[in-house]
C-alpha cells in the first residue's frame, strides 16, 4: 500500500466536524489502496471535553503519533490549535522520514488552518507532495469584518499573507463544498477545476449500528413520551440567525393553524455555541423568549457526545438542518439525518450544495432562500412543511442506498483515494 500521512490535530477523542471527517477517512482509506498514520495531539493537550466513546469507532489497525502542543493551562496564551502543535507536528513528521517511513502523501485538513503550513516545507525538505482539505473557508467576509487590532482582525491578516502561497504549490485541493473551491478560484486565478476537487462529509451507517449496539439514548427526552420533538444538532452559524427567526414564525404558525400539534411540539437545539465546554452560551433561548417559544423551546448549546447526537437524529419526530445565509456552508449533519430515516427539513441557501445533495437523492425536504431578506416570507412554506411531516411522523425516511453511496463515507472516500493516487504520481 501506498502511505499518506493525515495532518490532523483534532482527531477523536476531540468531537468535532474535523475530527469526524479525519476519523472516516482514516477508516476506508485502505480499502482503496492506502495505509494512514495519523498525525495528532496528546489527549492532555486537547482543549474542552473529551469523546471517549470514539474510541469504539476507529479500527484497532490505524495508526497514530500522538504529539505534545503548546499548554493551554495554567494559562492560554495560544488557543488556535494548528498554531499550538505547527512545530511539534513537524518534528514528528521529521522524524517518521529519518527513521525511513516517509510517506508517499501528506494529507491535511483545516481547520485548524495553520497546519497548512506543513505542506510547502515538507515539498521542499523531502519532496513530499500535499493536498489541502477545506472544511470551512480560511478567508471569509465575517473573518474580513473583524474590528482593527481585535484577535479576529489579526487571524484574517496572517490567513491573506499564508493562504496564496500553502495554495501555489498544493499538488491538490479538496472542499466539502463547491462553493469554498469556487471562491478560493475566484481569489486565486492559478488554481484550476481539475486540482480542485468537491468532496462532502459523508454518512456512515456503521455509526448508527454503534448506537443501537450500545444502547445510547437521547440526553433529555423520551422519544416514546407522546411529544413531538423537533431536533436541530448542530452550531449555529454566525450568519444563521436570520434562518432561525424563520423558524420560530414557522413555529407560532403551526401554533396559530394546528394547535393541537403544537401542544406537544418540542423545539430541541444542541451544540448551538460549537464548544464542548459551552454550557453556559445559550444563544436559542434568549431569542425563543422574545417570540414567547420559551415553554416549547429547549437548548443544549454544549456539544453533545457524537453517539448521543445520533441517538437524538434516530429518535426525533422531525429533524431540522440549517445552514447560513453563505452558500458555501455546507451542514455537516446533513449525512447522518439522511442516514437516520426521520422526516428532515433543510433551510438553506438555493446555490448550497445541501439542495443539490437532496435533489440528487430524490428527497423533498429543503426550503431554499437566495437572500436573507427572503427568509421572512418563509415561515408559511416552513409551517407547512412542518405539519404534513409531523403527521407522518410513522413513516420512515431514509434515501436509497445505491443512491446514496457517492455521499457515504466509503464513497467519499474512495475519491479522496484517487486524488492521491494523482497528486502522488505526479511527483
Amino acid at each position: 500500500m501506498k502511505h499518506a500521512v493525515i495532518a490532523a490535530p483534532e482527531f477523536p477523542p476531540a468531537n468535532t466536524a474535523a475530527a469526524h471527517r479525519s476519523r472516516l477517512f482514516a477508516t476506508f482509506l485502505p480499502r482503496y489502496g492506502w495505509r494512514p498514520t495519523v498525525l495528532t495531539v496528546r489527549e492532555d493537550q486537547i482543549e474542552g471535553p473529551l469523546d471517549q466513546d470514539l474510541r469504539k469507532l476507529l479500527p484497532a489497525e490505524v495508526e497514530m503519533v500522538r504529539t505534545s502542543a503548546v499548554p493551554v493551562r495554567p494559562f492560554r496564551v495560544v488557543g488556535d490549535m494548528g498554531l499550538r502543535c505547527l512545530w511539534h507536528h513537524r518534528r514528528a513528521l521529521e522524524r517518521l522520514c529519518r527513521e525511513g517511513k516517509k510517506p508517499d502523501l501528506l494529507f491535511i485538513p483545516g481547520p485548524p488552518w495553520f497546519m497548512f503550513l506543513l505542506g510547502p516545507f515538507f515539498l521542499k525538505r523531502c519532496g513530499i507532495p500535499y493536498v489541502l482539505d477545506y472544511i470551512d473557508p480560511w478567508i471569509s467576509d465575517w473573518t474580513g469584518e473583524a474590528p482593527f487590532l481585535t484577535k479576529r482582525w489579526a487571524y484574517h491578516r496572517a490567513a491573506k499573507l499564508y493562504e496564496g502561497r500553502v495554495l501555489r504549490h498544493a499538488a491538490h485541493v479538496t472542499a466539502v463544498s463547491e462553493g469554498i473551491l469556487e471562491d478560493l478560484r475566484k481569489r486565486y486565478p492559478f488554481l484550476s477545476i481539475g486540482t480542485c476537487t468537491a468532496m462532502p462529509y459523508g454518512g456512515n451507517p456503521d455509526d448508527f449500528e454503534a448506537v443501537r449496539r450500545l444502547g445510547v439514548k437521547p440526553p433529555d427526552f423520551d422519544p416514546s413520551d407522546g411529544n413531538f420533538h423537533v431536533c436541530f444538532t448542530g452550531a449555529l452559524q454566525p450568519r444563521g440567525f436570520e434562518i432561525l427567526k424563520a423558524v420560530f414564525s414557522a413555529a407560532r404558525l403551526v401554533r396559530e393553524r394546528r394547535p393541537d400539534l403544537f401542544r406537544k411540539m418540542r423545539l430541541r437545539f444542541y451544540g448551538t455555541s460549537n464548544l464542548t465546554w459551552g454550557r453556559d452560551q445559550c444563544r436559542v433561548l434568549p431569542l425563543a423568549k422574545e417570540w414567547g417559544l420559551e415553554k416549547s423551546v429547549t437548548e443544549m448549546p454544549q456539544r453533545i457526545p457524537y453517539l448521543q447526537s445520533l441517538a437524538v437524529q434516530a429518535n426525533a419526530a422531525l429533524n431540522l438542518v440549517m445552514g447560513s445565509w453563505e452558500r458555501y456552508y455546507h451542514a455537516s449533519k446533513l449525512y447522518s439525518c439522511l442516514l437516520a430515516g426521520r422526516p428532515l427539513i433543510a433551510v438553506c441557501h438555493a446555490e448550497a450544495s445541501i439542495v443539490h445533495v437532496l435533489r440528487n437523492l430524490g428527497m423533498d425536504g429543503a426550503v431554499i432562500f437566495s437572500s436573507p431578506d427572503e427568509l421572512s416570507g418563509k415561515a408559511g412554506e416552513l409551517c407547512e412543511k412542518m405539519v404534513k411531516l409531523l403527521e407522518r411522523r410513522e413513516v420512515e425516511f431514509k434515501p436509497d442506498m445505491d443512491r446514496f453511496e457517492p455521499y457515504s463515507a466509503a464513497g467519499v472516500t474512495r475519491v479522496l483515494a484517487g486524488v492521491f493516487d494523482k497528486a502522488a504520481g505526479e511527483t
